[in-house]
C-alpha cells in the first residue's frame, strides 16, 4: 500500500504547485485559498491595513523555484509557522496573498468579503472549465447561484441523497465483494489494489447519479468510434487531471503572452473537445433513451434537461454534468485513498 502511495505522489511531482494548487483549491477543497491583490488596503476613511509579511524570494521568478518540490504544501507550513497565517507570494510577475488557515480563509472569503472569493484560474483551468462553468469555479453571479441551487436539488440535497442512496448501496457491495474475491482467491498475501477498487467503483457511482447510468460503451461522433468505459473514463477523469495541472509558463509572465505556446494550447483544447465530445454522445444517449419510454434512475442530467428551474444552454449543461462526474470520481476516490494509506500506517486504528 505505501509503494502505491508512492507512485500516486512521484506521479505529480513534475507538476509546478502554481497550477495543481488552484486545481486542489478548486476541485478538492483543501484549505489553501489565493487570492490575487487587486483590492485596495483602505478599511475605513483614510486608515491602511498594514501589508502582510512577504516571502523573500528571487528577482523575476519570486517564490516559483521555492514552490516545486513534490510536497509543496510543506512550503506553506514552513512559512505559516514563521509568518503566521496570512502572507504574501510573489509567483512570477502575479503577487498573491496565502490565506494558511481554514479559519482565516472563512473569515475573509465569506464572513466580511463575498466579493474576493471570485476564482482567478490558470490558462488551462479556464478552457478545461468552458470559461468557469462549474459550481466549483465559477464566480459568484446569477450563473453560479442558478448552478448550485439546482445541484442541491437533484444531487447534494437531502432529498437527493435519500434518493440516491441505492446507489451508495451498491457501491459498498460492490467493494465488498471484490475484497471478499481477493481475500478467497489464492491472493489473501498479495496488496490490495485499493486504487483500482475504488476507482471503479466510484466512476460507477458517479456515473449513475449524474446521468442515470454506469454506461459500458456509448458511440462518439467526433471521435469516429465507440468509447468503451475505460476510454471514457480516461477522458472524462484522467485526462483531465493530467491537463489541470499543465503549466503554462505565461500564465507567471502576463506581459510575454504574446509569444505563442503552441505544444500547451494544442494539447489543453484536445482535451477540452474529447470531454464535450464525450458528453455530448452521453447527453444524446439519455434524450433518445427518455424519447423512447426507457425506464431510467434519476438523475442531475434528467433535472437539468426537463426540471431545472434555469434555462442553462446545451454547453453548460454538459459542463455541469461533468463537473459532476469527475468530482465524484476523483475527489471521493482521493480522500478514500488516502484514508486507507493512514489506517494501513496505524494498525491500532484498525
Amino acid at each position: 500500500m505505501e509503494t502505491t502511495m508512492q507512485q500516486f505522489l512521484n506521479s505529480s511531482s513534475s507538476a509546478w504547485f502554481a497550477a495543481a494548487a488552484v486545481l486542489a483549491a478548486a476541485l478538492f477543497g483543501i484549505p489553501l485559498f489565493f487570492i490575487s491583490r487587486r483590492h485596495e488596503k483602505k478599511r475605513s476613511s483614510g486608515s491602511l491595513l498594514l501589508p502582510p509579511p512577504e516571502i523573500p524570494g528571487l528577482p523575476l521568478l519570486g517564490n516559483l523555484l521555492q514552490l516545486k518540490e513534490k510536497k509543496p504544501f510543506k512550503a506553506f507550513t514552513k512559512w505559516a509557522e514563521e509568518y503566521g497565517p496570512i502572507y504574501s507570494i510573489k509567483t512570477g510577475a502575479n503577487k498573491m496573498v496565502v490565506l494558511n488557515s481554514a479559519d482565516v480563509a472563512k473569515e475573509a472569503m465569506v464572513t466580511k468579503y463575498s466579493s474576493i472569493s471570485t476564482r482567478k484560474l490558470s490558462k488551462a483551468l479556464m478552457v478545461l472549465t468552458g470559461g468557469k462553468t462549474m459550481v466549483a469555479v465559477s464566480d459568484y453571479n446569477d450563473f453560479y447561484k442558478n448552478a448550485k441551487r439546482n445541484l442541491l436539488n437533484s444531487t447534494l440535497g437531502g432529498n437527493a441523497l435519500k434518493r440516491h442512496r441505492v446507489h451508495r448501496d451498491a457501491l459498498i457491495d460492490g467493494v465488498s465483494e471484490r475484497f471478499r474475491v481477493h481475500a478467497g482467491g489464492g491472493h489473501a498475501s498479495e496488496p490490495v489494489d485499493f486504487r483500482g477498487v475504488f476507482q471503479s467503483e466510484l466512476f460507477g457511482l458517479s456515473m449513475k447519479q449524474a446521468v442515470g447510468e454506469d454506461v459500458e460503451s456509448v458511440h462518439v461522433e467526433e471521435l469516429g468510434r465507440t468509447a468503451s468505459r475505460d476510454e471514457i473514463f480516461r477522458i472524462l477523469v484522467e485526462d483531465q487531471m493530467e491537463g489541470a495541472i499543465e503549466v503554462d509558463w505565461r500564465d507567471f509572465f502576463p506581459y510575454l503572452r504574446w509569444i505563442p505556446n503552441k505544444g500547451f494550447t494544442d494539447k489543453i483544447h484536445r482535451v477540452h473537445r474529447n470531454t464535450m465530445a464525450v458528453m455530448k454522445a452521453l447527453v444524446e444517449r439519455h434524450k433518445q433513451r427518455f424519447a423512447t419510454g426507457v425506464e431510467m434512475n434519476k438523475s442531475y442530467l434528467q433535472h437539468l434537461l426537463f426540471e431545472a428551474d434555469f434555462a442553462p444552454s446545451e454547453e453548460q449543461v454538459r459542463m455541469l454534468v461533468w463537473e459532476s462526474i469527475i468530482e465524484a470520481s476523483d475527489t471521493t476516490f482521493v480522500t478514500t485513498e488516502w484514508a486507507m494509506y493512514e489506517l494501513s500506517k496505524h494498525p491500532q486504528i484498525q
